[in-house]
């Protein structure tokens, strides 16, 4: 039998290739098939077929021609940034791509975020990878939150807190707790001011250091009459100061009051806050000793204060006067009431004489007069006269039976009693012719 026969004429356009033409028996259905190159893609059918299904059935009922189309592939390229909002992702040159072609991509972290890796087409972290374009791609950039150290350190004082580790762009809090007596002068480095808290902007690893300064408290010092202070002014808070005391001369410090005690020229202040000490200060005390001789008293001695003038005063017995003071310090010896200086202990005495008695008496009696008897002090020169009676004239003083002088108006030196007569005689005349016997001078 004979078979009639038709041609099947399968072409490609640019960008693949067919299979399945040739001559087959008419009547039959044959297959052709479509095969785009590396690169491109089978887009449709046209002559004798339309529509894009591959592979093509065709039926030969006569002669047929079918043409294949293809055309280039392009791909797109997805940018993600994990977590969003953490930094952003480029691409250069921009999509769609053909295929085979190679896309860069590079990746910037926002503010406090720090890239650590690609994922998807991508791995690893490089700074510029390439992709070849193969296919749609999605590409990854994964950021971090970067942790930063802050390191709170303290000076002597006091003791610090807060640091640790701190999500960048976190407001880290140092703390500073000043030890007893003293106070927080100040931050410094990464932080500031002098509050008890700091807040530190953790954009990168910082430090915060705070500085710790005693306080101080003031001791006011003062002192009453007699006598001068020190050691006033500002001491640091929980030290001891020592307030000082220097006594005036004569005085001594009774002691101390207010913040301070004891009776020590030095006292010791312990400064737990503002203190005040004062210095009491009391004359010395100087013993007066004062004696009386044989012949009078004196008034009472005792306690004087030293430095200061203390009256004495010194009273004769009956038939004696005061002679003078004997002793350191008296201001004028011959004085009965006078002062003595209290420079120290004084003994001062109190000498009396007793008066010495001169009695005068005339021989013949009855034939002058005299005058100066008495009572006179020791060594005093005594003035004594004699004077005689009508018709007689003066002979010599006598004292006993030695003649002491021979001059009516005379001194003598009273060194002890005495007793002196005054001697007369008779002028010759009728009545008392010379050589008339007289009685002797007792």
């Amino acid at each position: 039998a004979h078979f009639a026969m038709c041609t099947l004429t399968a072409t490609a356009r640019a960008g693949g290739s067919v299979s399945g033409g040739g001559t087959f028996g008419c009547g039959t259905t044959r297959s052709v098939t479509a095969t785009p190159d590396t690169g491109y893609g089978f887009s449709g059918w046209s002559g004798d077929a339309s529509g894009t299904a591959n592979p093509l059935s065709v039926t030969l009922n006569g002669d047929k021609s079918v043409r294949a189309s293809f055309e280039a592939l392009t791909y797109e390229l997805t940018l993600k940034v994990s977590p969003t909002g953490a930094g952003s992702v480029q691409a250069a040159p921009p999509g769609p791509y053909r295929h085979g072609a190679k896309a860069y991509v590079w990746a910037a972290a926002a503010h406090c975020r720090r890239f650590t890796a690609w994922s998807g087409a991508v791995s690893g972290y490089r700074l510029l990878p390439s992709i070849t374009m193969d296919g749609d791609k999605t590409v990854t950039a994964n950021f971090e939150t970067p942790q930063y150290t802050l390191t709170v350190t303290a000076g002597p004082g006091g003791s610090a807190g807060g640091g640790g580790s701190y999500a960048c762009g976190a407001e880290a809090t140092a703390t500073a707790t000043p030890d007893r007596w003293f106070r927080l002068s100040g931050w410094s480095r990464d932080a500031s001011g002098s509050a008890l808290s700091a807040k530190v902007r953790m954009t990168g690893n910082k430090r915060a250091h705070a500085a710790f300064a005693r306080r101080q408290c003031t001791l006011t010092v003062t002192g009453g009459a007699g006598g001068s202070v020190g050691g006033g002014g500002s001491y640091g808070c929980g030290t001891e100061a020592t307030a000082t005391a220097t006594p005036d001369r004569w005085f001594r410090l009774s002691g101390w009051s207010r913040d301070a005690s004891g009776s020590a020229l030095s006292a010791k202040v312990r400064m737990t806050g503002n203190k005040r000490a004062h210095a009491a200060f009391a004359r010395r005390q100087c013993t007066l000793t004062v004696r009386a001789g044989t012949g009078g008293t004196v008034s009472a001695g005792g306690s004087r204060g030293c430095g200061t003038s203390a009256g004495v005063r010194a009273t004769a017995n009956a038939g004696y006067y005061f002679h003078r003071w004997y002793g350191a310090g008296v201001a004028s010896a011959a004085s009965s009431s006078t002062t003595v200086s209290m420079t120290g202990d004084r003994t001062v005495t109190a000498v009396f004489r007793k008066y010495r008695a001169l009695s005068l008496s005339v021989s013949p009696s009855g034939t002058g007069y005299v005058s100066g008897a008495g009572s006179y002090r020791y060594g005093a020169n005594a003035s004594i006269r004699a004077t005689a009676k009508a018709d007689h004239y003066f002979l010599h003083w006598k004292e006993g039976t030695r003649t002491v002088g021979t001059s009516s108006r005379t001194t003598i030196a009273m060194l002890r009693d005495r007793s002196l007569t005054a001697v007369f005689d008779h002028i010759c005349n009728s009545d008392f012719p010379c050589g008339y016997a007289q009685a002797a001078p007792p």
